[in-house]
């Protein structure tokens, strides 16, 4: 009997710690519809049911894209729909999770709909959800049209309504009844979730999370959570980094083993990171994650042109990127992928593009705290490598990067600022990187007798002091003779520094005036120096035109330089834009790059000789777009493009 009694206890005691280690979706409860795009031995795409029931298959033979790296089933206009038994009356509150991708963005089209009660139905679009028994619509305007997406939807229904008898859920195809003004869905659906109760905050978040990392789509102004609520981003500390939230990870208990990642935000990624080696798909890769891992990444929404540099450091661009990492996502080898064609300036023959890491996630780049990488790649390629990148190498759970262009070689360069009152030395310290030993250098002052030579066999950093402040000049010679050279602006801590911004734009038949006086001491001499070497002996300028401005301050002999840009009049709202090749032939991709004087959304429309419009682009929340795209015929079109009030267009041919 005792033995009996034991065999009893046991199977008790295993039986919830195998159901408890069920994998769902953020390992929330109630997941009661799970379809997962999944594919045959011969090619075709389904949807795989991975909570029991029947697998669904379209009526056609379907095919797949990816999204994210990840399987997507596709939807197209000779296959538009899938649909399966639903019983309304089990769903009186439900949760329903929908992850999509237009195919466009100028048509609604039905994503799904089910018949919830007699002559009700929901109805989710690309455009809004709509409640047509009660004529409740929910407009999705802060969505771009034509994007991936992540859509949730809770329902709460009372229990005096009458559900409808047992029916089938539509997914894509446009609903029977109602005749409604959409069109059926075009595009891809990788993943449906549907739970049997409206979910908790926490619920909903760990779900979302999931999702969005897996297929690399962005949560707004929202912490992601894995499925132990462990937060993997911080929205509210990683405020400044809210764009383009991307990430991978492992999480055992949600089924998710992200080993891939870049932000579907864009038709063409710019940023890929990946364990080990990114491979074509993220099934192909072969690394490894520990359970509980993460890297996530966001970016600053910065242009891709440089910053102006400062100090003495390289000139990174003003996008930057925060990594935070989970769990063991410091130990993970990690490989970065970008895109060099979509830097706002091209590349020149004999440059290459490093990255930058800010091992301590202030973004300072100050001295001892920074990495940097010289990619592997070439501008005629437009891709850049950078393999064996660790991150968070020093514990503090973030690491701030960016990008900047230069030769083979170049020199890491900080300086310790003098100071005037005490009067005290400055310092400028010199690393190499790339290039090949030994090396050999030289940093001469632009004002006074200071020269000094050096030479090394290492990129160990080589510290030049007892300097006053001043402009000085480097030289670095390798041992194939390469050279790089860079000025060196040494600047006193308490020297006057004005309250002027670094770039100001002109505006149309109006002059601007600044006046460097606003808000400093008395006593400073000051002087502008204009693009074309005029002097102006005086605190207040009168600006009509772009270029740069030198201002020079001094106060008792304590002197101060500043830089500041002037950019042209902006009479429209487009900087630039390209378009290229140009003519194509059928099929052939073209590019288009579209720089704004500020953000602001543009909409691009391609119109054929009839005047029908066959795509649209619509785009938001920068000051520089590019995307490609494919016509399947031959003729002219009209590329048209629009920002606010204003529009312009260029002409493509297509042979």
């Amino acid at each position: 009997m005792k033995k009996l009694f034991i065999l009893i206890f046991n199977i008790l005691i295993f039986f919830p710690l195998v159901t408890a280690q069920k994998t769902m979706p953020g390992g929330v409860a109630g997941l009661k519809i799970w379809y997962l795009s999944a594919e045959k031995p011969d090619g075709e795409v389904y949807w795989e049911s991975r909570v029991g029931g029947e697998s669904v298959f379209s009526k056609g033979t379907a095919l797949g894209r990816h999204m994210n790296f990840n399987l997507a089933f596709l939807l197209e206009a000779s296959n538009n729909e899938l649909s399966f038994p639903f019983e309304a009356s089990q769903f009186q509150q439900a949760s329903f999770f929908s992850v999509f991708h237009p195919a466009d963005s100028f048509l609604e089209r039905s994503v799904w709909s089910y018949p919830y009660a007699a002559g009700k139905h929901l109805v989710l679009t690309t455009h809004r959800m709509a409640d047509l028994g009660n004529a409740k619509f929910i407009n999705f305007l802060d969505t771009p049209k034509g994007m991936p997406t992540i859509n949730a939807y809770y329902q709460y229904l009372p229990s005096t309504q009458k559900a409808a008898s047992p029916s089938n859920f539509l997914i894509g195809g446009k609903p029977a009844i109602p005749d409604l003004p959409i069109a059926a869905f075009e595009g891809t659906m990788p993943e449906f979730l549907v739970y049997d109760r409206v979910l908790t905050a926490d619920e909903q978040l760990k779900i979302s999370s999931y999702l969005a990392i897996k297929y690399g789509l962005s949560l707004q102004k929202s912490d992601y959570l894995a499925a132990d609520g462990q937060v993997l981003w911080n929205a509210k500390a990683n405020a400044v980094f809210s764009n383009r939230i991307t990430g991978l990870g492992r999480d055992d208990t949600s089924g998710l083993y992200q080993k891939q990642s870049t932000n579907q935000s864009t038709s063409k990624p710019l940023l890929t990171i990946g364990v080990e080696a990114i491979a074509a798909t993220n099934q192909d890769n072969s690394g490894q994650i520990p359970n509980q891992s993460f890297l996530l990444w966001g970016d600053n929404n910065g242009s891709l042109s440089p910053e102006e540099a400062k100090e003495a450091s390289n000139s990174r661009l003003a996008r930057k990127w925060l990594m935070q990492a989970s769990g063991s996502g410091q130990q993970l080898s990690t490989q970065l992928q970008f895109d060099s064609d979509q830097l706002e300036d091209f590349l020149k023959t004999d440059e290459v593009l490093w990255l930058w890491v800010d091992r301590s996630g202030k973004g300072t780049y100050a001295l001892g705290e920074v990495d940097v990488f010289k990619g592997e790649g070439s501008h005629q390629k437009g891709v850049f490598h950078f393999n064996d990148i660790h991150w968070d190498t020093d514990g503090s759970g973030t690491d701030v990067f960016s990008f900047s262009v230069g030769p083979d070689m170049i020199a890491k360069t900080w300086v310790t600022s003098p100071t005037c009152h005490p009067a005290t030395a400055g310092e400028i310290h010199v690393g190499i990187a790339g290039g090949e030993p030994p090396y050999s250098g030289r940093i001469q002052s632009v004002s006074n007798n200071y020269y000094m030579e050096w030479s090394a066999t290492s990129d160990k950093l080589h510290t030049f002091s007892s300097l006053v402040a001043g402009e000085y000049q480097l030289t670095v010679i390798d041992a194939k003779q390469h050279t790089y050279t860079a000025n060196i602006l040494l600047q006193s801590k308490d020297a006057p520094f004005s309250q002027l911004a670094k770039r100001y734009a002109l505006k149309e038949n109006t002059p601007l005036v600044l006046d460097a006086a606003l808000g400093m001491p008395p006593g400073i001499a000051y002087l502008w120096t204009t693009p074309d070497g005029q002097p102006i002996h005086q605190p207040k300028i009168v600006i009509e035109r772009e270029g740069w401005y030198q201002l020079n301050l001094d106060l008792a002999g304590c002197a101060a330089q500043q830089l500041i840009k002037i950019d042209e009049a902006e009479g429209h709202p487009f900087k630039a834009i390209h378009l290229y090749p140009n003519p194509i032939r059928v099929g052939e991709e073209f590019q288009i790059r579209i720089s704004l004087h500020q953000s602001n959304p543009v909409q691009v429309n391609i119109i054929d000789a009839s005047g029908r419009t066959i795509k649209q682009q619509q785009f938001k929340g920068a000051a520089y777009y590019r995307f490609s795209s494919v016509l399947p015929s031959t003729g002219q079109y009209h590329v048209q493009f629009q920002s606010g009030h204003s529009s312009t267009a260029l002409s493509l041919i297509v042979q």
